[in-house]
């Protein structure tokens, strides 16, 4: 015979105390938002589970694991960010050695903002006068 939801074993936590009605849980290291919908659904199964006098207890603790999970979240998220911010910092490195081993006038390594604009702004001529030279070889053509 089957033991139905109500009449299944309560586990227990490692400090001894009584889980119960959680289903068990897979750590998957997937702080996502795949993970925290799966967690919202295995929540409500296990209040849908739990006895009443349990349910304020087993409430408490979704809400810190809850919390926990947005705290990964978030500093997963910063280390994401930190990386593509210094992944950005190389390719600039790059672009200007490389403008700067072609004899390009303005363009060396540098990490000083106002030099950097100055840089952009270099660039973006540049890219203007390409597109205007473009623009009249199709004309003469």
């Amino acid at each position: 015979m089957a033991l139905g939801r109500e009449q299944q074993p309560q586990r227990r936590s490692e400090d001894g105390k009584i889980k119960a009605g959680s289903a068990p849980c897979r750590d998957d290291g997937d702080p996502g938002p795949a993970a925290a919908a799966a967690g919202f659904h295995r929540h409500k199964e296990a209040q849908q589970c739990c006895r009443p006098h349990n349910l304020p207890l087993l409430r408490a603790a979704q809400q810190r694991e809850m919390e926990a999970v947005e705290q990964r979240i978030r500093e997963e998220q910063r280390m994401m960010d930190e990386k593509i911010v210094l992944e950005l910092d190389q390719k600039v490195i790059d672009q200007q050695s490389t403008l700067e081993k072609a004899g390009v006038s303005g363009f060396y390594i540098t990490t000083n903002p106002q030099e950097l604009t100055l840089q952009m702004n270099l660039l973006e001529l540049i890219r203007k006068l390409q597109q205007k030279e473009s623009e009249s070889e199709k004309a003469f053509s």
